[in-house]
């Protein structure tokens, strides 16, 4: 405690100086801070009633929270997906906690568990406003070894708490995530933090996973309750941000974790309601992603970890989703969005001040080159970079040592590099099977394989090893007889590399219909089954 206060002490003391705006930031910070553990400490109070269903036992090997606040319309398909789970209801209980809701929720909630053997239904005395509390309060409550959170308008494959079970007990580890699968108006299914789901992985730590940090949302993961009893950890009291803050305090509490591509969660991107991220203004969600930023600075957490997290926080959440969005490039007064890239800026260098640079880091150049136009306080040049990256076809390109290098024409902006382009050449097609020409230029060496994956079943994939004839040229051989199993209708074709990213087959030298079910579609190779 006396190394964080005077840690905290030189921080303020050295921020004073440069970025008086930290100081603001600290105290919303600490009032944050100040509102979870009076919210977590008031949740005996906050709980106005319990109907239960007996008996109810002394454990369980999972119990899932659902948090529930005006959702009547979806809650039903929610709980008919918990009740429908090939795994024997006697192995799990249900904890609904209501916040309040003000329409018929409670009530459907109140009539379908009644069909389950083991459940709770908790009614709030007060909304709170985020469901941060409500998860606080399932997880008090909780009698399972594991806890599974779903929310309200989600569901869940038939057999996903038997798969998430089947695999913890199987490896013992504590935390175990597969697959999420995103359904929005368009019908066509879409994988969701592939990086979680990408591989069959047991008994791996923090350090072994790729981007351990990408995805921070509740969905499709299990986790031991003990990691968060013992270690008080809990949801801020914050209406966005809640899950990066409390997942990255669960990851860096954990021993082992596992990941299976097994589908579990179906994420739903349909509702007529907007959910509370929605609803949030982007100044508010960039106030509490300074937050969780400051959070994990203060944390104990391992360096490796904080690194990993700091970088997410600013790369995905306050650049990617920011500046590469086009609610920023159609907003004619930009200028509010400056103060808070200030002070992402005087976070960045407080962490390099304690710590080695973040920003050689980054992942993308896209990222650096915000973060520099920043510090020299040429905001109109973003505003070009991001009118670049969104409008702009990425034609002028230049190629050094093996890498591609898209020029952007601004002004004092320096070449994006790109991870990794690959151009289909040719495609020879034989009796049994075709051979794939291709030239590839960026990260090589993380090329995984090909991937032929069904739009229709995303479970559906083929994959085939990439051979490389030089530095740069690679043929791929993809026999008939794996395609075969594909179900009828498109598929993508895409590199894979780094374990999750994905890079379309570009081809220049190709055109049209090129038999055996493959062709040019935008540019890029596709394929029919």
């Amino acid at each position: 405690m006396i190394r964080q206060i005077a840690r905290r002490a030189r921080r303020l003391a050295y921020q004073a100086k440069t970025h008086p705006s930290w100081c603001v930031s600290q105290l919303s910070y600490w009032r944050a801070r100040l509102e979870t553990d009076r919210e977590t400490l008031g949740i005996d109070r906050r709980i106005g009633a319990v109907a239960a269903s007996g008996p109810i036992a002394e454990s369980y090997p999972l119990t899932v929270v659902i948090p529930l606040f005006n959702k009547e319309t979806e809650v039903k398909r929610t709980l008919d997906s918990v009740f429908s789970q090939t795994c024997d209801p006697q192995r799990f209980e249900v904890i609904v906690v209501d916040d309040c809701s003000s329409d018929s929720s409670a009530y459907l909630a109140a009539r379908y568990l009644k069909r389950f053997p083991n459940y709770r239904l908790v009614y709030l005395a007060k909304n709170s406003g985020t469901p941060s509390i409500p998860r606080n309060v399932g997880m008090k409550l909780a009698r399972g070894e594991y806890i599974f959170l779903i929310d309200a308008d989600d569901w869940i494959a038939p057999d996903s708490i038997e798969t998430l079970l089947g695999v913890a007990e199987e490896s013992g580890d504590d935390y175990v995530v597969g697959r999420t699968v995103a359904i929005g108006n368009n019908p066509v299914e879409r994988i969701t933090a592939q990086t979680e789901s990408a591989l069959e992985r047991r008994g791996v730590t923090l350090e072994q996973m790729d981007d351990p940090f990408c995805q921070l949302a509740p969905r499709s993961r299990i986790f031991r309750r003990s990691v968060a009893i013992d270690n008080c950890l809990r949801f801020p009291n914050l209406r966005y941000s809640e899950d990066s803050w409390f997942f990255f305090d669960v990851l860096t509490h954990i021993s082992t974790m596992a990941t299976t591509t097994k589908r579990v969660c179906y994420l739903n991107r349909m509702q007529a309601k907007k959910s509370l991220s929605q609803q949030s203004s982007i100044f508010e969600k960039l106030e509490t992603k300074l937050l969780t930023m400051q959070h994990v600075m203060e944390s104990d957490a391992s360096e490796y970890a904080k690194r990993q997290m700091m970088i997410r926080l600013i790369e995905f959440d306050c650049i990617t989703r920011v500046y590469k969005r086009y609610s920023f490039l159609k907003r004619k007064d930009k200028s509010k969005y400056w103060p808070y890239l200030d002070r992402l800026i005087a976070i960045i260098d407080l962490y390099d001040s304690e710590h080695d640079a973040l920003e050689p880091d980054f992942r993308h150049d896209f990222s650096r080159e915000v973060i520099e136009l920043g510090r020299r306080g040429e905001y109109d040049k973003i505003a070009a970079l991001s009118h670049w990256y969104l409008e702009e076809p990425k034609e002028d390109f230049t190629i050094s040592g093996g890498r591609v290098y898209e020029n952007t024409g601004i002004e004092g902006v320096a070449p994006l590099l790109v991870r990794l382009r690959v151009y289909a050449d040719r495609l020879a097609l034989g009796p049994s099977e075709a051979v794939l020409t291709l030239r590839c230029y960026g990260d090589r060496d993380e090329v995984r394989w090909l991937q032929v994956r069904s739009e229709a079943d995303l479970d559906a994939e083929a994959n085939f090893p990439v051979e490389y004839l030089d530095s740069t040229n690679a043929t791929v051989t993809i026999p008939y007889a794996q395609l075969s199993a594909l179900p009828e209708g498109p598929c993508t074709v895409e590199m894979i590399f780094s374990a999750f990213h994905r890079a379309h087959l570009r081809t220049d030298e190709l055109e049209g219909e090129l038999g055996r079910g493959f062709s040019v579609v935008d540019g890029h190779l596709a394929y029919r089954a």
